[in-house]
């Protein structure tokens, strides 16, 4: 019986201190849901002060692509019943295409209402195909004459010879 004891405090404190470097101690606000629903069992409006009511829409986060040129960022989108799309003003002029001045940043844009603008939103893939004119996109440019090609310091350096082995051993036993 000793010998039982002394096995499972052997076996267990190990696993005790592996379990504990699993535990999170961050101490990380969790957000709240806010209650949507009525004691009725209907939707409610939540809030008091102009909250948007998004039960009627889809939220997404797609990879968008502009005339064939993907994004790095996934962009948030909303799809409302009917299959219309809207997207963020800011996050529309972080794609470069140009927006009026008069639009907030944080006004979701109809992109089915924009002119001039073809897209295909690929279900299975997640991602939003946008064809813009270059007239609608804004301009950016890259100055490379304030930037030295090659810096001194490294054109002074020996070059360094080396070589690379690599190499796998295998074994195998009848």
């Amino acid at each position: 019986m000793k010998y039982i004891i002394g096995v499972l405090c052997v076996a267990y404190f190990p696993a005790y201190s592996f379990a504990e470097q699993l535990l999170d101690h961050t101490n990380t606000a969790v957000p709240s849901v806010p209650k949507s629903i009525g004691s009725n069992g209907e939707y409610t409006q939540v809030g008091a002060n102009e909250q948007e009511q998004d039960i009627n829409f889809i939220h997404l986060f797609l990879n968008v692509s502009i005339n064939s040129n993907a994004n790095e960022d996934l962009v948030a989108v909303k799809q409302s019943k009917d299959g219309k799309l809207y997207i963020r003003s800011s996050t529309l002029k972080t794609l470069r295409l140009k927006m009026d001045e008069h639009i907030p940043d944080n006004q979701w844009v109809c992109i089915n209402d924009l002119n001039g603008i073809q897209f295909k939103y690929l279900e299975n893939e997640q991602s939003l195909n946008l064809k813009v004119p270059s007239n609608m996109l804004t301009g950016y440019s890259v100055d490379l004459s304030s930037q030295q090609v090659t810096s001194p310091h490294l054109l002074k350096m020996k070059p360094l010879n080396a070589a690379i082995l690599n190499y796998s051993l295998y074994n195998t036993a009848e």
